[in-house]
């Protein structure tokens, strides 16, 4: 049912169909469920928390999908690894290529910004991590830093899921290449998603983007938001594809090869997508481009139906005798 003005609101990760407010509304609070997902087309008056479990204890990929959370109340209240002073939670700079932690007694931030993407990780193998502040009501406009390498860290500030195959199309002209990375803690690697795989971004979940040099800010709009049944990645689309899987016995890597009609053998903008090379990859399977390669290490590449006529190069990287 409509909460009345003032109720107390729960919305669980195991609903048929998730809430969109088409107007404004009050609520004495309002919790969700890792998983869950709300949007508002109105404005939301009283404080909404988000949770999000962590299924082991590894480095998660993360941003906040309210207004002004709480830095120091979250560290409080996380388990977060400890080392010295220092805690496990951290933001990406651009510039050094590096990343900025949380120590005790020092500036970091007072509250997470919206749209920004930050690590965490905690004590336990499993826990939960929860963001407590104000709705996002408002589109997001995120700048874009073009120093060192270009890499920047953002997170979807919104507690539904986003496309971002619409996103990376509508900033086309900042980005390096229509590609986001998001990293995947059961197989320790970072994923390449293009915007043909119209990948639906969790709440809560931050990934990394790519400037091309030129000022702005991306563009991530509350229109781009939507429901999805169930917190997992989606189903891929009818078309044939090729994963090609590499193991040492530890650690997981793969590289993807799409069949699409009207695609080329060159570099297809949306529908080829680059390696994540922020970070030295000692382990790593990958394609290059049937034509026009230039030695550019592909995640994803896209190329026409003709199955029996083209070769594809894959490479791989691993230490000298490994199995």
């Amino acid at each position: 049912a409509v909460p009345i003005p003032g109720d107390p609101v729960n919305i669980p990760n195991v609903a048929t169909n998730y809430p969109t407010a088409s107007g404004a509304i009050t609520v004495a609070s309002m919790s969700l469920e890792s998983g869950a997902s709300f949007i508002a087309n109105g404005a939301v008056t009283g404080t909404v928390t988000y949770e999000r479990n962590l299924s082991e204890s590894n480095w998660y990929y993360v941003s906040s999908p309210v207004v002004a959370a709480d830095v120091d109340a979250f560290v409080t209240a996380s388990g977060l690894e400890t080392q010295a002073t220092f805690k496990a939670l951290c933001y990406f700079d651009t510039f050094i290529n590096n990343w900025v932690c949380y120590e005790d007694g020092t500036g970091f931030e007072d509250t997470f910004t919206s749209g920004k993407g930050y690590i965490v990780n905690l004590v336990a193998s499993s826990g939960s991590i929860s963001f407590s502040g104000t709705m996002n009501t408002a589109d997001q406009a995120v700048p874009l830093d073009t120093s060192g390498s270009g890499y920047n860290l953002l997170g979807n500030p919104y507690p539904s899921f986003i496309n971002t195959g619409t996103m990376l199309s509508v900033n086309t002209a900042i980005l390096a290449t229509e590609t986001i990375w998001v990293f995947n803690a059961s197989t320790n690697s970072y994923e390449t998603k293009v915007t043909a795989d119209n990948f639906q971004l969790a709440p809560g979940q931050a990934f990394f983007i790519r400037s091309n040099g030129a000022a702005g800010s991306v563009a991530i709009n509350e229109a781009f938001q939507n429901h999805q049944g169930t917190d997992t990645f989606l189903r891929s689309p009818e078309r044939t594809e090729v994963y090609l899987t590499l193991s040492d016995g530890s650690v997981q890597k793969n590289t993807r090869i799409y069949y699409i009609d009207g695609t080329t053998t060159g570099f297809d903008n949306g529908y080829d997508g680059p390696m994540f090379r922020a970070f030295a990859d000692p382990f790593s399977i990958y394609t290059h481009l049937v034509a026009d390669g230039i030695g550019t290490d592909m995640g994803v590449q896209s190329i026409p139906t003709d199955y029996e006529n083209l070769v594809v190069p894959v490479g791989i990287s691993a230490s000298a005798g490994l199995e």
